[in-house]
């Protein structure tokens, strides 16, 4: 029972610093990108050299009803590589010459990851 409840405290403090850093986003605008054959919601922040990435709200609503039809059995993650393609055609885009340089889940199905840019890559 102990050992249930020290990893019940853990997953929820994991939850808890995602929701933090998704947070971080608040006011910024979201920005609708076609990429591949889906379509996403960025919220860039060029002069933090980061952005968060995260499915439109019909598609990500879609995942969780799914997986909670499946009580979690179907795999519904968008792989990591999804995302960063889509952030790196979103980067070419802006006319920035960016690298990505790291990438981690915040919170199902949202994204955060971080980039460089040549000195006159500039900012959108």
């Amino acid at each position: 029972m102990r050992m249930f409840l020290i990893a019940f405290v853990a997953l929820f403090l994991t939850g808890c610093a995602g929701m933090d850093a998704a947070m971080d986003y608040s006011g910024t605008e979201a920005i609708h990108f076609d990429s591949g054959d889906a379509t996403w919601r960025i919220f860039d922040k060029p002069t933090e050299g980061k952005l968060m990435i995260t499915p439109t709200m019909g598609e990500a609503m879609t995942e969780g009803m799914l997986s909670g039809l499946t009580f979690g059995a179907a795999d519904t993650d968008i792989p990591k590589s999804t995302y960063q393609s889509a952030v790196v055609a979103w980067l070419a885009r802006t006319g920035r010459k960016c690298t990505v340089t790291d990438g981690y889940k915040l919170i199902k199905p949202q994204w955060e990851f971080k980039y460089a840019c040549q000195p006159n890559g500039g900012a959108p």
